[in-house]
């Protein structure tokens, strides 16, 4: 354990020595941490800007604009009968959603026709905009309810009862449809997933002399472990940086995992080694720190997205899934989001092994490469032997002649 001890004392040290390290474990995390905190604080998008095409004027376009108006979630900017004009209010970003209510509503509802109301979202803004749509949806749904029903109660000649199909929908896990809990659950953890991927590079790193890692080896007694105790700095700070954020997001601001809080830790811990092992791979396999910088950047940094937790993986192309499968994040989502959820902790059996495997198998590899460098640079070069100095020669008369 001694080759451990003393990596992990000089890792220690160079860090409280060098303030620029130090920053990428401390103030890195800390400032990530308050930036996606205070960008989804408030949860629940409001006052999305929206347009009313209005082509009747009647009693129910009034009436729905007014109930338009009053949703939390809406904000009408403009009432118009001009088609062109809102087009042009979506270029510009003025609006993110409208609604078109066509000439002769209120004599379709009376006469038990259909009328067609359309709804347009800009898909640029896919999130906000089907926020939007949604809202505009059940407004519309609501106050078409009612009319028809105020209708019915108030026809002079009965009428035939027409019943008007009833769709329930149940939020599970997350009722009020909030943005904070759900999105934070997978930025905070691929922030660090990056940050540690950086770190790694950057102690590695410090080591290379001539492109090799051979004169640190051969100063290290057991190699394994002070390469464990090497890396294992940087994999305890974002660590203890993952439970900050945990106790944040479930002591502090109430979303409390419906499963076991201490299993998602595990995962972090084990996504953060398999981070560590990957990236010490990269250093020692390309030899520079630029190249595995812009490596690790491209893997960390592309985990989220290819995760399948903010982009549907569902009928991507093979590359896309390839790429998914191979990256240690999205082995540790299904971990974490299963017991947010309340899944049994025996589904976290799978991936916490598969992140474990990253780890070994990644960190192993790395390893076997420094000890070949050791080797490689541990062996005298062989003096060559001079050559034979050139006989001079000179050239004899022909006898002959």
């Amino acid at each position: 354990m001694r080759s451990f001890w003393r990596a992990w004392v000089a890792e220690w040290r160079h860090l409280l020595a060098s303030p620029g390290d130090l920053a990428l474990l401390t103030l890195f995390p800390l400032a990530a941490m308050a930036i996606v905190a205070s960008i989804f604080i408030g949860g629940v998008a409001r006052q999305l800007p929206v347009a009313v095409i209005d082509e009747d004027g009647g009693a129910f376009s009034r009436a729905l604009r007014s109930e338009l108006a009053a949703s939390p979630t809406l904000r009408v900017v403009a009432t118009t009968q001009d088609t062109a004009a809102v087009m042009t209010a979506f270029r510009r970003g003025e609006v993110v959603a409208a609604l078109q209510i066509p000439n002769g509503v209120d004599e379709g509802l009376a006469r038990a026709r259909a009328p067609v109301l359309t709804i347009y979202y800009n898909a640029s803004f896919l999130t906000t905009g089907k926020l939007a749509e949604g809202a505009i949806a059940t407004v519309v749904s609501a106050a078409a309810g009612r009319s028809l029903l105020a209708q019915q109660v108030n026809a002079v000649v009965p009428v035939v009862r027409r019943a008007v199909p009833t769709v329930q929908t149940s939020i599970l896990f997350n009722p009020q449809a909030s943005f904070e809990g759900y999105l934070q659950a997978l930025i905070h953890p691929a922030v660090l997933h990056l940050i540690v991927a950086c770190a790694t590079v950057m102690a590695l790193g410090r080591e290379l002399r001539g492109g090799s890692l051979g004169r640190w080896a051969r100063r290290q007694r057991l190699l394994p472990l002070a390469l464990v105790g090497k890396l294992v700095p940087a994999v305890l700070i974002t660590s203890a940086w993952g439970a900050v954020w945990l106790i944040w997001l479930a002591g502090v601001r109430g979303w409390r995992p419906e499963g076991s809080i201490a299993l998602i830790w595990l995962g972090q811990a084990l996504l953060f080694a398999a981070t560590a092992a990957i990236s010490a791979l990269l250093v020692v396999g390309t030899r520079r720190v630029g190249t595995a910088l812009s490596m690790s950047a491209i893997y960390a940094g592309s985990a989220l997205a290819f995760s399948g937790g903010t982009l549907p993986l569902s009928g991507a192309s093979w590359f896309a899934r390839s790429w998914s499968a191979a990256l240690p994040y999205p082995h540790y989502l299904p971990l974490a989001m299963d017991q947010f959820i309340g899944a049994p902790p025996s589904l976290a059996l799978r991936p916490a092994l598969t992140l474990l495997a990253y780890a070994l198998v990644a960190g192993g590899v790395a390893w076997a490469l420094i000890a070949w460098q050791r080797g490689q640079r541990g062996q005298p070069a062989q003096p060559s032997k001079p050559a034979a100095p050139a006989v001079p020669t000179r050239e004899v008369p022909d006898a002959a002649h």
